[in-house]
């Protein structure tokens, strides 16, 4: 294992046992001049803007980079890898629920990544600026202006709650469930409310 992935899990006392595997795979991907400054292991959802296609996993590796953020999981039984430069990278938000879950989500022109992060605000907290000091370091200062909801800076996990989304697409949930809304109908608008967390 890299000294720099070594020292990174311990700074954020991420533990891979059960994934060192997939820690080599990426780390066969890294140039040996790009540095880590973030492992995780998370779950997490992607939603491909303008479609209704989602991907989720439970447990993935993901490493920040000064250069990029690489995504990898397996699913039945195959290693799959997303790369993105930071450059692509368009919004950073940090997310809470009613639920307590923690999100950072990541978006770029056509695809939206929603990565859980620990309960522990703190620790959230913490992770979510790694994300803004890897994109910051790249020397990539292009983030959107946010609008009036979106907060880019630290943010106070006790209040940055959008608190309606989870319960809209509850909601959606019964509808479809009812029979009231086709499965297709309930994709495209749990996509369009997951794009706006």
């Amino acid at each position: 294992m890299r000294e720099d992935t070594k020292r990174v899990l311990k700074e954020y006392d991420v533990s891979v046992l059960f994934h060192k595997r997939d820690v080599k795979a990426v780390e066969e991907l890294l140039y040996t001049n790009e540095q880590v400054l973030l492992v995780l292991t998370t779950g997490f959802v992607i939603g491909y803007i303008g479609t209704v296609n989602l991907e989720e996993s439970n447990t993935s590796i993901l490493f920040l980079t000064d250069q990029r953020m690489i995504l990898y999981y397996t699913t039945y039984d195959e290693g799959l890898t997303k790369i993105e430069q930071w450059s692509n990278i368009k919004t950073i938000k940090f997310l809470t629920s009613p639920l307590i879950v923690n999100h950072v989500q990541v978006s770029t022109e056509k695809i939206v990544y929603d990565f859980i992060l620990p309960k522990q605000p703190d620790s959230a907290v913490k992770i979510y600026n790694a994300f803004l000091s890897a994109h910051n370091f790249y020397g990539n200062n292009t983030l959107q202006e946010p609008d009036s909801t979106e907060i880019f800076q630290k943010p106070n996990p006790k209040t940055d709650h959008d608190l309606d989304i989870p319960e809209q697409i509850e909601k959606l949930a019964e509808l479809k469930d009812k029979g009231i809304l086709s499965e297709e109908e309930f994709q495209t608008k749990k996509t369009e409310l997951l794009s706006r967390l």
